[in-house]
């Protein structure tokens, strides 16, 4: 009876999903004011999609239909805080001194949205959080994480090699004070 229960939540799933998307679909293409709508919202506005990804895993699972077929065999074994020494103003955010080698543990959960160079900040992640937060981890080195992985909070994203580290948070595009948030 179990393994019927199964099939039937990932058959449901795969075909909830499939009804969503077509009824968006039909629906831009009738509707021309919806259409104009929907696309400032999704390209002209910051859509969050962290937060999109955690409302659908809170009432349908995991992204992945067959997920529950790979279950974990391990566990974390990096879950730290953020420690630094010293904070400083930086540009639109702070610089936090830290220790050599310092590796640097994620904020908050959320989805990888950018990885690369920013100027006068270095290597940078950006994880756009669950709260519609963007935080800029900058001058990382070593990194832990990919392009669209959804990490959870106190996960290793990288490795400090200076003893600087550079964080930035946005939200809608506005820059946000650093005090609130770490």
């Amino acid at each position: 009876m179990r393994k019927n229960n199964f099939w039937f939540k990932q058959i449901s799933k795969i075909c909830i999903s499939i009804i969503i998307m077509l009824s968006t679909l039909i629906l831009l293409k009738a509707k021309p004011d919806i259409k104009q709508q929907f696309y400032q919202k999704v390209y002209e506005n910051n859509i969050s999609f962290a937060t999109i990804n955690s409302i659908y895993e809170k009432y349908a699972g995991s992204p992945l239909p067959f997920s529950d077929l790979f279950e974990k065999q391990t566990t974390t074994v990096f879950n730290e805080a953020l420690q630094y020494e010293e904070q400083h103003k930086y540009l639109d955010g702070v610089k936090l001194v830290v220790t050599e080698n310092y590796l640097v543990p994620s904020l908050d959960s959320g989805l990888v949205v950018f990885i690369g160079e920013k100027e006068n900040y270095g290597n940078t992640i950006i994880i756009q959080q669950s709260n519609g937060i963007d935080v800029w981890y900058s001058n990382i080195d070593n990194l832990a994480v990919n392009m669209y992985d959804y990490i959870e909070q106190g996960q290793l994203l990288g490795e400090v090699i200076s003893n600087e580290l550079y964080l930035v948070f946005k939200k809608d595009g506005e820059i946000l004070d650093h005090k609130k948030y770490i």
